[in-house]
């Protein structure tokens, strides 16, 4: 069960892929559904995920268990958007703080005939939850909603006019400057996980000009992906100090060359990885930080 849930967390804020098309800034899924609290999102598209064939073959077991666990085929998913608090998340074993909108093909009550017997039902909001030990399920009106117990209760209080919803502002700022079609995730950074990467930024042996505000002025982090048929386009858009942003980007552009050679190394067992390198771009749009870089799937497809 760990395992599983860890494998969808992490593929939704790793890989994040979003079948939002007709606006590339907003969420698929119902972003009133989403309790306060929340400081972290993802979404992800199967369809657009199983367009990677490394992809597809290392999710087939992990699909069957999701099916097992809810009673949803993945082919019928349009997609799924995560939430969680990035403190709590840390600690999925003891402190659980997650949850899912899954939205598909005419859900109704009748997918949930598949859930394993060993989940409880307990009644909330005139709704039933499954709910076995981490993870809970629940239909609100045609949406899949589920997380730990106590998620679940929230997302359902909201789909009846209870309850308060994220502010969802900073998402829908910073996704609008990521500019991703395809993949889309991003965490509102708290103060304490500020205070590690500060932390952790301290330790970098090399001195980067404006790394150091850069790092203790962090707002918002995102990233995403754009998927063609031929390559897949890694983005990275970071909301920070403005003038840090203008010293670090051409401080980094000069580092490039400098790991130049381990990219020509790297092409002889991947072709397409020096190909891969010379198409990273890092860009200051005034406080964001934009980072990209073109994977072409062939190189993808050697990945271990």
């Amino acid at each position: 069960m760990k395992k599983t849930i860890v494998v969808l967390l992490s593929l939704a804020f790793l890989l994040s892929f979003s079948s939002c098309t007709k606006s590339k800034a907003k969420l698929s899924g119902d972003t009133k559904l989403i309790p306060a609290g929340t400081n972290a999102i993802a979404e992800i598209n199967f369809a657009d995920v199983m367009k990677l064939e490394k992809v597809k073959k290392q999710m087939d077991e992990e699909s069957k268990k999701f099916t097992e666990m809810t009673g949803v085929k993945p082919s019928d998913v349009t997609s799924i958007t995560l939430f969680a608090n990035v403190d709590k998340l840390r600690d999925l074993e003891r402190k659980p703080d997650f949850g899912f909108l899954i939205k598909g093909k005419g859900f109704t009550k009748d997918i949930f005939k598949k859930v394993p017997k060993s989940f409880k039902q307990i009644k909330h909001a005139d709704t039933v939850i499954y709910n076995m030990e981490k993870m809970a399920v629940a239909l609100a009106g045609k949406t899949v909603v589920g997380g730990t117990i106590d998620n679940a209760k929230k997302v359902l209080d909201l789909s009846k006019g209870k309850g308060k919803a994220v502010d969802t502002k900073e998402f829908t700022a910073i996704f609008k400057k990521l500019n991703a079609s395809s993949a889309k995730a991003a965490v509102v950074l708290p103060e304490s996980t500020r205070k590690e990467l500060v932390k952790m930024a301290s330790s970098v042996p090399l001195p980067v000009a404006g790394l150091s505000d850069f790092v203790s002025k962090l707002k918002v982090i995102s990233a995403g992906a754009n998927i063609s048929s031929s390559s897949v386009e890694f983005k990275m858009v970071i909301k920070s100090d403005a003038k840090a942003i203008k010293l670090l980007v051409p401080a980094l552009n000069a580092l490039l060359p400098m790991v130049g050679d381990q990219a020509d190394k790297a092409d002889k067992k991947m072709k397409g990885a020096k190909k891969a390198f010379d198409s990273i771009k890092l860009v200051a749009d005034g406080d964001y930080f934009v980072a990209s870089v073109k994977i072409p799937e062939s190189l993808i497809d050697q990945m271990k």
